[in-house]
């Protein structure tokens, strides 16, 4: 503590013309550092994440500064412009958030700043081509429809599971009427038996298939989070060596983030989206396994019904 104190204390003096100024590098004096515009996005991932609207507008509005600042700067190189251009595409996930949520006005001056910023950057030369530059947003966005699909999928599965329980029950039912009726009347309770039965295995089989539909979704989804990390690893690649921050003898290494029980990991929302749902392929097939094993029993029970007669 004392340590993270005399830090700031220096820091403070620096400020004030008090201390020796080190040598610096990055951006000028002017526009913040890297770092506040990371800390721009995450807080606006946290918020978004947590529905809290306000907050994110916030964090993405103090981003859009940011990065005004940075695209303005004389010294920017194509280099530079290349990592501001990824960022600025995080502005159009951004966008494409509160677009969804029925914020329209947030959604249209985020998309505006990011086509006046990408106009910047043009006009300075510092374009990439369209086929070299992954196209972040779409693969976030991409992400995202993966996630409520594979949502609804869970839904419709908890539906059929639903569906299966009430049937056998019925099978239940019917089987004891079946055994106390007698002549015509046990016919005719048979060939109902029979006919929910029939209904049971129809269930099973859109279970099965839809079980199978929800793996592959997952196996795309995890398909698209691979080559969104790459993306994104790249993009931290670019940035400037100069933009990087730089360890000094003598500075403290980087505090880590305490876990402590009960704690939430926080993830990207792109990523949390569908993860509730994740292990239910496993489940599914459980489930699919059990229901063919009752049916199996329903249709022992049936034979031995017919034999009786």
């Amino acid at each position: 503590m004392w340590l993270e104190a005399e830090r700031l204390d220096q820091a403070l003096k620096r400020e004030m013309g008090e201390a020796p100024q080190p040598p610096r590098e990055g951006p000028p004096r002017d526009v913040p550092p890297p770092e506040a515009l990371e800390r721009a996005f995450n807080a606006a991932r946290e918020a978004l994440a947590g529905k809290r609207w306000e907050a994110a507008e916030g964090a993405l509005r103090h981003a859009v500064e940011i990065l005004a600042g940075m695209v303005r700067r004389p010294e920017l190189g194509p280099e530079d412009a290349r990592w501001c251009r990824g960022r600025i595409e995080k502005l159009m996930g951004g966008a494409a958030a509160f677009k969804e949520a029925g914020r329209e006005d947030m959604a249209e001056f985020l998309q505006g700043a990011a086509k006046r910023l990408m106009g910047a950057l043009d006009a300075r030369k510092g374009r990439e081509s369209p086929e070299k530059r992954p196209d972040l947003a779409k693969l976030e966005q991409h992400l995202r429809e993966l996630g409520k699909e594979r949502e609804n999928l869970g839904r419709r599965m908890e539906e059929l599971e639903g569906a299966r329980r009430e049937i056998a029950q019925n099978v239940e039912r019917r089987e004891a009427a079946v055994r106390e009726a007698e002549g015509e009347r046990r016919e005719a309770l048979k060939r109902e038996l029979q006919a929910v039965i029939e209904k049971l295995e129809r269930v099973a089989a859109e279970l099965n298939e839809v079980g199978a539909h929800a793996k592959k979704i997952e196996a795309e989804r995890d398909r698209v989070a691979a080559e969104l990390k790459n993306v994104r690893r790249e993009g931290d690649r670019e940035r400037p060596r100069a933009e990087r921050p730089v360890r000094r003898d003598g500075d403290a290494a980087p505090e880590r983030p305490v876990r402590r029980d009960g704690d939430v990991e926080r993830e990207r929302p792109v990523k949390r989206d569908g993860d509730a749902v994740r292990e239910r392929p496993d489940e599914a097939r459980a489930e699919i396994e059990a229901l063919r094993a009752e049916v199996r029993e329903l249709r022992r029970l049936l034979k031995e019904a017919l034999k009786r007669d």
